[in-house]
């Protein structure tokens, strides 16, 4: 039995570093490239997997090379990949420009995402879990879709809505909000979300639904708010190589500490450590460490 399933879109990411973004009509050179599977619950998804977690996925993928490895990639580390449907079409994808500096930008090419419906026994999968982590998607027919399954999903859910999401307005994810346990915000996001600054977002987020709100702050760390807590966790201090992927390592970190029954701290703590490995390479999931490499931390550090 899994203990976190997964909701969100299977992309395939194509990280090309270069020089630096380029302006309109500007001609910039690519240094590097690196391909891999992506998508924001997937990548959160992979790395609890890999930390040994019993992990499952719901999504959909074609039929083409890169949904095969899509697969592959999941099964590799063990995600039950039962509840990945195929049809004919192409995978999502999305291109990420990487600067230097390790900022980066993104396009995205939805592809077959836009065609999946969640079905009975899809949530029967789920409400066997102890976490449903979600994640966007860029049609609005899949934020529909994860309204109405809300009222029979018994599992907490943990929600990572990213900025597709954000941009659509509290209005359109007040109901998912609503049902939220975890909330995983960067500080941009929540501002953009609420109109406040990040703290002040948090405790308006709290009000709505979730019992505890992360909002991630780049080389500063994150703040933690819940009724009974609030606190800072500080960033480990490494050059970032590729900014892609932070988040979703984060809350893999932060999951993980749940998960095993750690109090917040720790898991914040955690979370930052594993963010701080994956944005020292290229692509999400290139970075991620192993189990033993997360057993070594907490020997060294607790």
């Amino acid at each position: 039995m899994v203990e976190v399933v997964g909701l969100g879109a299977l992309n395939i990411d194509k990280v090309y570093k270069v020089e630096r973004i380029a302006n309109p009509g500007e001609e910039v050179f690519i240094i590097d490239e690196h391909i891999s599977p992506g998508g924001s619950a997937a990548n959160t998804i992979y790395a609890l997997a890999k930390f040994g977690v019993k992990s499952g996925f719901i999504g959909i993928v074609g039929n083409d090379y890169y949904s095969n490895l899509i697969i592959e990639e999941f099964k590799k580390v063990g995600v039950d990949t039962s509840k990945i449907k195929r049809v004919n079409g192409k995978c999502g994808e999305v291109i990420c420009l990487v600067d230097k500096s390790g900022e980066r930008c993104l396009y995205v090419n939805p592809g077959v995402n836009n065609l999946l419906e969640i079905n009975d026994d899809d949530i029967e999968y789920i409400n066997k879990a102890k976490i449903l982590h979600m994640s966007s998607f860029v049609s609005n027919k899949q934020l529909e879709e994860k309204k109405r399954i809300l009222k029979r999903i018994r599992a907490k859910i943990s929600f990572a809505p990213g900025h597709v999401y954000v941009e659509k307005g509290l209005k359109e994810i007040y109901d998912i909000l609503e049902r939220t346990h975890i909330l995983f915000l960067n500080k941009s996001e929540a501002e953009k979300l609420t109109g406040r600054n990040y703290r002040e977002a948090a405790k308006s987020l709290l009000n709505i639904g979730p019992e505890i709100v992360v909002i991630t702050l780049g080389s500063e760390g994150c703040y933690v708010l819940t009724e009974k807590e609030e606190f800072y966790s500080p960033a480990f201090n490494v050059k970032p190589v590729d900014t892609t992927g932070a988040g979703d390592a984060f809350a893999a970190g932060f999951l993980f500490g749940i998960i095993k029954g750690y109090d917040l701290k720790t898991s914040a703590r955690i979370a930052n450590k594993v963010a701080s490995l994956c944005i020292q390479k290229y692509g999400a999931r290139e970075g991620i460490p192993s189990k033993e490499e997360l057993e070594k931390f907490f020997r060294d550090e607790f």
